[in-house]
């Protein structure tokens, strides 16, 4: 009996992609940088093998290779040096390249930058500026006092990546020069208040992100409130908005040209409508920002689109494999982003397993619709759990009943409404169109309220390992392109990371951040709190923990397996580790840890004192080398001596 494990060849070339995906995502969780030039010549030998040996095995080791080597490149030819000391109240000029709105302000992004009195002068920066006047513009020219910080320890990789040095604040404006007018960005700034003119607050800072892709203008509270609901996805331009949008100027496209039969009968009118949809929804994406699922999205509208023209088949696993192995070509540190992870996994499953599970839906047109937006919710929700309790330690079980709730409204009434509201901005007409918008996205707000009173709407989970989420992945992903009997094997692979996933996650005695935030682990796996127990540092690592709320820690000293830990001078002496604010002569502990410079340490008490940097700093990758971490081990220093 033949082991018949791909069912067909066209579902085995999805492995190969999928082989270079995982390659790229291992890439970034090793402890040491590859060398590039072995990783090349690893991939041409495995290509010239692959070219003389017709195995599916040697394809497979060639992509997943390919997709280290491709990721290794990248990082060797980014030379981002990120600054690691603050440089406080220095006085700053740069070039703005670009600028988001806040809730609150501005988010800049400044190159050509030059610091007086600075030994370090980053490339580029990024800076935030507490009001909305003036209002800054790509090309602008600004010089002002301000202070510069070295990136969070999450931060690090992303900002390499980008080409940013430090993020900053700008305390004040000495002066600025206005560049020439800049067509895009004068064009989004045109759309924003204009929206704002027309709109309520709370309905404009729902309305920008939809349009402009600017998350940053909303709020808090309303941020929270959609998160609780389970439909934060529409507080940013994703495959969804550029899903509605295509198909709504396509379908009004060809319902016009039928108006006319004569047009009907000699024009094809499909593909004109088509292309029309193509530029249009082109012309969205910029406009928005050029976000990763905007992106993704709009390689797949344009895969569909292209196929009507072709006439052949619109929507496949293969059009979806190919626009990622295409994305991460280009950009490989987007496979750790969460906006890349949750697109193509949901897209992922509703391509593959849905029309799988389609053929079972019924066959009346009203039926089938409403089975299959609940099929579909469920589905994609099942799917991407696991990479949001991951990524944000949360769970949002009534999510799949806001999206139907919502769903409608934003398909429907809210981005058709905005498009042609959008469209009649030159002409100063589009006002009558957005007080509907705003009426509709008061609705999705009171719909949101109700979803997020219930009971358990929110459920906070800790966090789990990076190869647990990555055999969820595989497992999916198994799920999805496979066609035979062993597809099943998916759900061994999912139950296997969730279980090593939780069973060997991380679980340090002691964190230990700046600002005198110490958070020590009871018998019980919780933590307490030494320190501003609502600050922001405190709070993320909680929600890591799976906990809401901690009880304070009083006491100044810690004792675990033999070890004595102590958090002030005072009673330093005969302690194994002292943690202090800064650092003292007179503690005369064995050891000796200062919190400073917004770094995060990790402790572990088990049979010696085990002390390890948070994130990226001990890793020997070139977006830690700038990195001099604050750990004094006098011990160390003795043996030296």
């Amino acid at each position: 009996m033949k082991f018949n494990f791909w069912s067909e060849y066209r579902y085995r070339v999805l492995w190969y992609f999928v082989a270079f995906v995982f390659g790229v995502a291992l890439y970034f969780g090793l402890p040491k940088e590859p060398n590039w030039i072995m990783c090349v010549v690893l991939t041409c030998c495995l290509a010239g093998a692959s070219f003389f040996r017709k195995r599916v095995w040697i394809k497979l080791a060639l992509f997943f290779v390919l997709g280290i080597t491709v990721a290794c490149v990248r990082t060797h030819f980014v030379h981002t040096e990120l600054m690691w000391k603050s440089q406080w109240n220095k006085e700053i000029s740069g070039q703005v390249v670009e600028v988001f709105s806040t809730h609150k302000g501005q988010m800049l992004e400044l190159e050509n930058i030059d610091v007086k009195g600075a030994k370090f002068v980053p490339k580029k920066i990024r800076i935030v500026y507490q009001k909305q006047e003036p209002r800054f513009h790509e090309g602008d020219k600004i010089i002002f006092t301000g202070t510069l910080y070295a990136p969070s320890v999450h931060q690090v990789r992303r900002f390499f990546y980008q080409g940013i040095s430090a993020q900053g604040k700008l305390n004040k404006l000495l002066s600025y020069q206005q560049a020439p007018e800049q067509t895009l960005g004068y064009v989004r700034q045109s759309i924003m208040d204009r929206l704002r003119t027309h709109l309520k607050p709370a309905q404009a800072e729902i309305a920008i992100p939809l349009i402009v892709g600017e998350q940053g203008v909303v709020s808090v509270s309303t941020y929270e409130l959609y998160r609780k609901s389970g439909i934060a996805h529409v507080l940013s331009v994703s495959g969804f908005h550029m899903m509605l949008l295509a198909m709504f100027v396509f379908f009004l496209i060809r319902g016009f040209l039928a108006l006319f039969p004569y047009v009907a009968l000699r024009v094809p009118t499909k593909k004109i409508a088509a292309v029309i949809a193509f530029l249009v929804t082109g012309c969205y994406l910029m406009i928005s920002g050029m976000q990763v699922p905007a992106i993704r999205s709009f390689m797949m509208i344009s895969l569909v689109f292209l196929a009507v023209l072709v006439e052949r088949k619109s929507v496949s696993l293969h059009a979806v494999c190919l626009a990622a192995f295409c994305l991460l070509f280009v950009r490989p540190e987007w496979v750790a982003s969460v906006s890349f992870q949750l697109s193509f996994i949901a897209v992922i499953v509703l391509v593959g397993i849905f029309e799988d599970v389609s053929k079972l839906l019924p066959k009346g047109l009203f039926f089938r619709l409403v089975v299959t937006a609940v099929v579909a919710n469920i589905f994609v929700t099942l799917a991407l759990a696991p990479f949001v309790v991951y990524h944000f330690n949360q769970f949002n079980p009534y999510g799949v009943v806001g999206n139907l709730l919502t769903s409608i409204l934003f398909s429907f009434f809210i981005m058709p409404l905005l498009f042609v509201s959008v469209v009649l901005m030159p002409f100063h007409w589009e006002g009558p169109i957005l007080k509907l918008a705003g009426f509709m996205l008061d609705q999705v707000g009171i719909l949101a309220k109700m979803v997020a009173s219930w009971p358990g709407s929110e459920i906070i989970l800790p966090s789990f390992s990076e190869w647990g989420l990555g055999l969820i992945a595989f497992g999916i992903v198994t799920l999805c392109i496979l066609k035979t009997k062993y597809r099943l094997v998916g759900f061994v692979f999912v139950i296997a990371g969730l279980i090593l996933g939780y069973g060997f996650r991380d679980k340090p005695d002691l964190i230990v951040g700046d600002k005198a935030l110490i958070l020590i682990r009871s018998n019980d796996g919780a933590f307490s709190v030494k320190g501003e127990v609502k600050s922001w540092s405190a709070q993320k690592w909680l929600r890591r923990n799976g906990q809401v709320s901690a009880d304070p820690w009083t006491s100044e000293e810690f004792s675990r397996n033999g070890h004595r830990i102590v958090f002030s001078v005072d009673q330093c002496a005969g302690a194994d580790l002292a943690i202090l604010k800064k650092k003292d002569l007179r503690c005369h502990a064995k050891d000796v840890l200062v919190s400073k410079y917004q770094r995060n340490y990790k402790i572990y008490l088990k049979d010696s004192i085990v002390i390890q940097r948070d994130g990226w700093e001990d890793y020997n990758r070139p977006w830690g080398f700038n990195f001099k971490g604050k750990y004094v081990n006098k011990r160390k220093e003795k043996n030296e001596k």
